[in-house]
């Protein structure tokens, strides 16, 4: 159960140090194509060049803590999700940008998709999902591993 966390850890880590212990060259270009990535995308919409297309989202949970409370009929899931999908707007040339191949994105500044749980205590104010980067291949393929809170 643990291996996809760790495995997402590593990828993080191993990444920044590609970007942090090349030099100069690499890290201007890292923050170029972030931004060019930024510039690109519409993050309200969603990421396929022809709405006629659809998006598929592969989506998981991997819970960790569940609790039930017989009295208040009330169970509480705490998961990490895993979540992927393709964004057509955000892919580029490895070669442009000094062979970056991934790049870690701000949730806020991409598409994700919407995700609800019906019949939830607290209503649909309270977010289900952790604030996490997303990371992005240049292919646009998107993976997201955000912590969930379901009530």
């Amino acid at each position: 159960m643990i291996r996809p966390v760790v495995v997402m850890v590593v990828m993080m880590v191993v990444n920044w140090r590609n970007v942090s212990s090349a030099g100069g060259d690499n890290a201007t270009d890292y923050e170029r194509l972030i931004g060019a990535l930024r510039a690109a995308n519409q993050h309200h919409t969603r990421p396929v060049l022809n709405h006629n297309q659809t998006t598929t989202v592969s989506l998981a949970l991997s819970p960790r803590w569940v609790t039930l409370d017989d009295v208040q009929q009330q169970m509480t899931v705490d998961a990490w999700a895993f979540m992927q999908w393709e964004d057509a707007h955000l892919t580029w040339s490895p070669d442009d940008y000094s062979g970056i191949t991934e790049v870690h994105l701000d949730q806020t500044d991409l598409w994700l998709p919407d995700v609800a749980l019906f019949n939830r205590v607290g209503g649909d104010d309270v977010p289900i999902f952790g604030s996490v980067p997303v990371l992005v291949k240049q292919s646009g393929y998107v993976m997201w591993f955000p912590p969930a809170h379901f009530k």
